[in-house]
Parts: C-alpha cells; sequence; structure tokens
C-alpha cells in the first residue's frame, strides 16, 4: 500500500466519521425537536382547556348572577314573609306625605289558587285617607306605581266639607288593597 491509498483510506473514514458524527447530531437535533413539539402541544391544548373552563366559569357565573337578579327583580315585588308591619308603615307614611290623615281600617291574609302554589298570598289591607283632592289623587297613583305587585281593589271618593268654609276642600277616601306576601315557612303546604 501506499502513501495516497492510506491518504486515501483515511480521508475515507474521516468522511465517514463525519457523516456518521453528523447523522448522530441530526438524530439528537431531531429527537429534540419532536420533544419540544410535543411539549408546545401539550401545553396549548392545556392553556386551549384551561381558557374554555375560565369561559364555562365565566358563562355559568352570568347566568348565576342574572338569575339571581332575576330573582331579586321579582322577589322586590313581593312582600317578604315578615314584612307586613314594613309595608303598611311605607303605606302609612307615603299617605303623610303627600299631607293626608291616614288610617289602616283592616288587615288580613288570603290564599288565591293562582299564586298558593308558589309559596304565595294576598296581604289584604282597607285604609281611609282624608286631605284634598290633589293629595288623594296623588296618593293613589303612588300606590298604583309603588314597586309592589299591588292591586286596588276599591277606592271611593267622598267629598266631606261643604265649600263655604275656609280652606281648601276635604275629601275622605277609602282604599281596598291587595298586594303579594311570601307566605311563612310554616304556613306552606
Amino acid at each position: 500500500m501506499n502513501k495516497t491509498d492510506t491518504s486515501q483510506h483515511i480521508l475515507i473514514g474521516t468522511v465517514i466519521l463525519v457523516i456518521i458524527m453528523l447523522a448522530g447530531c441530526w438524530f439528537l437535533i431531531y429527537s429534540q425537536m419532536q420533544h419540544t413539539g410535543k411539549s408546545i402541544s401539550v401545553l396549548l391544548q392545556t392553556q386551549s382547556t384551561a381558557a374554555v373552563r375560565t369561559q364555562e366559569i365565566k358563562d355559568i357565573t352570568v347566568s348565576a348572577d342574572t338569575a339571581s337578579s332575576e330573582a331579586d327583580k321579582v322577589n322586590a315585588h313581593i312582600i317578604s314573609p315578615d314584612g307586613e308591619v314594613a309595608f303598611i308603615d311605607d303605606v302609612e307614611n307615603l299617605a303623610k306625605a303627600d299631607g293626608l290623615t291616614v288610617q289602616v281600617d283592616t288587615v288580613g291574609l288570603s290564599q288565591a289558587a293562582d299564586v298558593s302554589g308558589a309559596g304565595l298570598e294576598y296581604l289584604n289591607v282597607k285604609l281611609s285617607v282624608s286631605g284634598t283632592w290633589a293629595s288623594t289623587y296623588g296618593y293613589l297613583s303612588t300606590l298604583e306605581a309603588s314597586a309592589y305587585d299591588l292591586v286596588v281593589n276599591q277606592s271611593d271618593f267622598s267629598l266631606v266639607s261643604d265649600g263655604m268654609t275656609k280652606g281648601p276642600i276635604q275629601w275622605q277616601s277609602t282604599f281596598q288593597i291587595s298586594v303579594l306576601k311570601q307566605q311563612s315557612p310554616t304556613e306552606q303546604h
């Protein structure tokens, strides 16, 4: 063997060794890229799942808040189970604020087929007021526009003053109103 053959063998061996090393490096880089790609894919999938769950939680929260606020809106129109006294006080204070003299004549509860299954009943109040026509009419309008689910079942107006006396003409009025009330837990069947 001569020197050129030996040099050629060394050169071929070196080229083969370099090719093997490059193939090994390429394999390591490829394996690392595959592993990194899988890790990125898992992270993206986890992030996507977390985003979906976060949106679901937000949607549920909004639904719960909406349902809660809708229930609160409905409940604002109904007297609470122990709210009769506060309601009657409000009715009296409204009359006094309009410059009327007020007297609560009767208070009672009544059941009705249309609401009893829902745990509701009617609070019935009959009251008498006296004062000017404008004050009486303003009071009646305020009652009808109240936040409660209130019905004026009957109203009677009578002229009290004869118009000969000094001062504004006075009216005597009676109102029978019914308002929805939640039954107390002991009353519900």
